[in-house]
């Protein structure tokens, strides 16, 4: 009978040791896979890998960083995703805290430098000699400022950001000749350097004449094949002027007559005029 008892009890203890142990393998676990994640420059949607075992009831997982750049993080199923905005410099790093009940993992996300390209589209400005507005879009994944100076062709922003558009605005080209200026487009943080060319071409000679009723006397007189400008050949061709104001109108300037080198004659009247 005594050895009956000592069995039961040897089988009891061996049920309470086997207990015992089952309890000890329900112990939560933990831990972030990896403490270092990196992400590109380009903006997109981050992952930090976790593993979780014997989860607590009404416990979850949670990420958060003090850097802007880092947000919206959300965790399931042995992931935590977050979204990271776009880098604009040089690289960077953040930490993100993450928790679950009493467990804390650091770990540190790296974003990669911006790309040190810039280019611009279109590559070149021309601008028509009447004068006119351009723009032109600033092609790279970093901040930018403009340098460069001109007396005639002016930019409306000299910094920015990737995409951003700048407008050049071209005053009218006062010479027959083609005029050229040059701007630098400076990458922040950054050693590179892109020239931007802009040209206008000369002006049409008919604009060079400012006052209409000369403009008029001058084509009727000069403009042979009737195209509403001058050549070369035309602006070279000898003749006389006699402008009278009371059958060709009143005129303030003669700006335009320098055009016509060989005028053998030039004769005004006004109504005034003896």
């Amino acid at each position: 009978m005594r050895t009956k008892h000592l069995a039961c009890l040897f089988a009891a203890l061996a049920t309470l040791v086997t207990v015992s142990c089952k309890k000890e393998d329900k112990t939560t676990k933990f831990a972030v896979v990896d403490k270092e994640v990196t992400v590109p420059a380009t903006p997109a949607t981050g992952k930090i890998a976790y593993t979780l075992e014997n989860p607590i009831d009404g416990e979850i997982v949670r990420a958060e960083s003090e850097s802007t750049w880092l947000h919206d993080f959300a965790a399931a199923d042995g992931t935590i995703t977050f979204s990271f905005d776009q880098n604009f410099e040089e690289e960077r790093s953040s930490k993100v805290i993450v928790t679950y009940s009493t467990f804390t993992e650091i770990v540190t996300v790296k974003q990669m430098a911006a790309d040190q390209n810039i280019a611009t589209d279109p590559t070149e400005l021309s601008f028509v000699g009447e004068g006119e507005a351009l723009k032109v879009k600033v092609l790279s994944a970093r901040n930018w400022t403009l340098t460069g100076e001109s007396d005639w062709v002016t930019p409306d922003i000299k910094e920015g950001a990737p995409e951003a558009e700048i407008t050049f605005t071209a005053a009218m080209n006062e010479s027959l000749k083609e005029r050229s200026a040059e701007f630098e487009l400076h990458l922040f943080n950054s050693t590179n350097v892109y020239k931007l060319a802009i040209k206008q071409v000369g002006a049409k000679p008919v604009s060079l004449i400012k006052d209409p009723n000369f403009k008029a006397f001058m084509l009727a007189a000069f403009d042979k094949n009737k195209d509403g400008d001058f050549s070369a050949d035309e602006m070279a061709a000898s003749g006389a002027i006699e402008y009278d104001e009371d059958n060709d109108g009143s005129v303030t300037t003669f700006a335009g007559v320098e055009l016509f080198p060989n005028i053998t004659k030039f004769k005004y009247t006004t109504p005034y005029s003896n």
